[in-house]
Order: C-alpha cells, then structure tokens, then sequence
C-alpha cells in the first residue's frame, strides 16, 4: 500500500476569467510513493512540481484523477499524521520561534506542558535552540529551518517538504540532510522536492521526475551512477 499516489491526475488552469486559454499544470499525472522511502520529486521549473503538492494535500481541486495519502481519500489530512513545508512558508513575525512552535504543538492536540518540551527538542533539532526575538528578524536560513521545524513538531510519520533547503548555505544543507536521514532512519517516509541535484543523491533513496504535467518514470538513486544533472537532463529531452 503506497504512502502517496497520485492516479491520472489533471490541473487546468486559466489565464483569465472567461476562461481562455487553458494550461495543463498536470497531464494524467501518476507515481506512487512507498512507505519508509525516502523520495526526491524532481523537475525543470514549471513543470507541475508544486501544483502536484498541492493537490495531494488538498490545497487545490485536481481537474480528473485522484491523490492518496496512506490510501485514504481525504482531501484535508490530520495533521497528526502528515507534516509539510511550504516552498514559500508565511511565518507570523512578531512572535518568538519557540511562542510559534508552542502554539503550533496545541494546535495539535498537545498540553501546553507536552508543546514546551516537544518545542525544545524541535529547536534543538533543526539547530535553533538560544535564537531569541521575533520571527521577522530571522535570516532566511533560520526561518526555513522553523518552518521544518513546525512540520515535525508533532512528530508526523509523513513529511512533505517542497524545495526544503531553500535559502540555506552549504553548512545548513548538510546539517538539514543529516537530520532528514536521521528521520528516515526512524521509519518516516520523506517526500519532498529540490533543483539542488546534489543534495538529493546525498539524500534519497527514490527519484521520481516530472516534466510538463507528466511523469517520467521513478529511479533508484543508485541509477544516477554519481551523476545526478546528467542523468536528470538526459530523462527530460529524452521526452
């Protein structure tokens, strides 16, 4: 039973309110995503990358076909279940990390003594344990790191992360790699996509592509031969 599926799914989009001019985002769009897997989505900007997230998780109606997450068909999932990271994750700024985290822990479901000591061992985690002030005066690099560190902090057992090291400097991909692989070592499935090819041959176990709307098939990493960029382009214009 797969973690993730997507089933012949299509997104149409218009360009203006007469709905002129349709773009397919995602032409009968299928892959599949084991449990326990570690998996990379790739693809060239525009190819359907985030439309397809958020259309798994409900953030926007497919045209036809379905998504799956663990085989229920839900549209909105529990959050107790599943934890996402935004490419572009709105932050409130003018609270601290650790009032955010808390807050985000007792939407969860947890007492407020069980948030304050799951947000310690969150900010620990990602690295952010000490950082004081507001939200706002963060550095990028800091605030992606919240942002993964509010999709783990109820300990989810699938992570959705769209272009998770944005923003992060050499130091911090390796440090947020090492922890993802600890996460993956625990059981968790990782879904999540990047253009940096290097950190996904470091990172997964799976590779699947997308390119103009439609899959291009799903690879083990070891098929990349230490070549990630040229067996990426390859499979696209190969097309």
């Amino acid at each position: 039973m797969p973690a993730i599926s997507f089933k012949n799914v299509t997104k149409i989009y218009y360009r203006d309110f007469w709905r002129r001019q349709p773009v397919k985002a995602l032409n009968s769009f299928s892959l599949e995503v084991d449990p326990g897997s570690c998996f990379a989505f790739l693809g060239l900007n525009g190819a359907g990358k985030s439309t397809a997230i958020r259309a798994l998780l409900g953030f926007t109606r497919p045209t036809g076909g379905t998504t799956h997450i663990h085989n229920r068909l839900e549209t909105i999932h529990p959050l107790t279940g599943v934890g996402f990271l935004a490419e572009n994750i709105g932050l409130p700024g003018h609270v601290s990390p650790e009032c955010f985290l808390r807050s985000v822990g007792k939407l969860a479901g947890m007492s407020i003594s069980r948030a304050a000591e799951r947000t310690a061992e969150i900010l620990e985690f990602v690295g952010l344990t000490g950082i004081k002030g507001q939200v706002k005066n963060l550095s990028r690099g800091m605030r992606q790191r919240l942002g993964l560190a509010q999709a783990l902090i109820h300990d989810p057992d699938l992570l959705i992360l769209d272009e998770p090291f944005t923003g992060l400097d050499i130091a911090g991909r390796r440090e947020i790699i090492d922890r993802l692989q600890q996460l993956h070592q625990q059981g968790k499935t990782i879904f999540f996509s990047s253009h940096i090819l290097e950190d996904v041959a470091r990172l997964a176990t799976h590779v699947g592509i997308i390119h103009r709307g439609q899959s291009l098939g799903v690879f083990r990493v070891e098929e990349l031969e230490g070549r990630p960029e040229e067996f990426f382009l390859e499979k696209i214009q190969a097309r």
